[in-house]
């Protein structure tokens, strides 16, 4: 027998999910342990805004879907409140990707574009692309007693950092990097607003949707532009990403200079250091 989840009613969507963690929320009490890994579909396609948004961004019914969003968290965050929970519990609200980058066209993303949106800031390209606007993302934590109210931290790091993290704060130890979280790093100092002079992460390793590879370590970021797609399967507008590339992220941060030929030597050791990666079984260390 297959059971289907029923259809989603667009008005309603994110009033009947938000309903049902805030439901959820209140069975809980302070007597255990609670986690609670909430999932909106905002602000992805479908862009469906309820009755309550909708016409009220001034950005089209993409701006007017981030309103939904905004409406849900704040419903969450006032559940804790109400519950007396919130001195004791660590929320983290993050993207898993960048936003999709359209300037052109009617779809809702573009149109938000053309009334002044930018859904990834000054950041080049976005979602499934190789450039920052598909990777830097949102990250706010709130922690009362923990995390500073206010506070920011210029470290970098990565989603799948959360697990080794939260296991820190939680004080359970990982199973071996070559049997789990093997790309998980402990940021919890970056948490605590702890300055540390050694950067938490050595480097870090993305991925395009088209297969293109690309490391950053400090300043540094190092394009393969190798896809693993044929080139005419590749959108047009991301088939610049298909050659080997190098930047520096603390003088162009909008990626628009290619220091590959003038940094040669520091192009190869990251290349080295990638390749590197790709046979190692983790990245994880400790």
């Amino acid at each position: 027998m297959v059971i289907d989840a029923p259809q989603r009613v667009d008005d309603t969507v994110m009033e009947v999910l938000t309903n049902r963690a805030v439901e959820w929320l209140g069975k809980q009490d302070k007597k255990a342990p609670f986690f609670l890994y909430f999932t909106p579909v905002t602000v992805h396609e479908p862009t469906t805004p309820s009755a309550a948004t909708r016409g009220t961004s001034g950005a089209g019914p993409y701006g007017d879907w981030i309103h939904d969003l905004d409406l849900s968290a704040g419903r969450i965050l006032k559940s804790l409140d109400d519950k007396g929970f919130t001195e004791d519990t660590l929320v983290i609200f993050t993207s898993d990707n960048g936003g999709v980058f359209l300037t052109q066209g009617e779809r809702p993303e573009a149109a938000a574009y053309r009334a002044g949106l930018r859904v990834n800031g000054d950041w080049r390209g976005g979602k499934h692309g190789i450039y920052e606007g598909g990777f830097r993302v949102p990250f706010l934590v709130r922690w009362p007693g923990k995390s500073p109210a206010g506070a920011t931290c210029d470290q970098t790091i990565n989603l799948v950092d959360i697990l080794a993290t939260v296991a820190a704060a939680t004080g359970r130890t990982l199973p071996p990097p070559d049997a789990a979280a093997e790309d998980s790093v402990d940021v919890l100092p970056a948490f605590l607003e702890k300055k540390d002079a050694q950067p938490l992460r050595d480097s870090m390793v993305l991925h395009s949707a088209d297969g293109i590879f690309a490391i950053r370590q400090g300043e540094w970021k190092y394009v393969e532009g190798i896809p693993s797609v044929p080139e005419n399967r590749m959108p047009a507008a991301r088939r610049a990403e298909m050659r080997r590339q190098l930047y520096n992220l603390r003088d162009d941060p909008k990626e628009q200079n290619n220091l590959i030929q003038s940094q040669a030597e520091a192009a190869g050791r990251l290349a080295d250091l990638l390749s590197t990666c790709r046979v190692q079984t983790h990245t994880r260390h400790k």
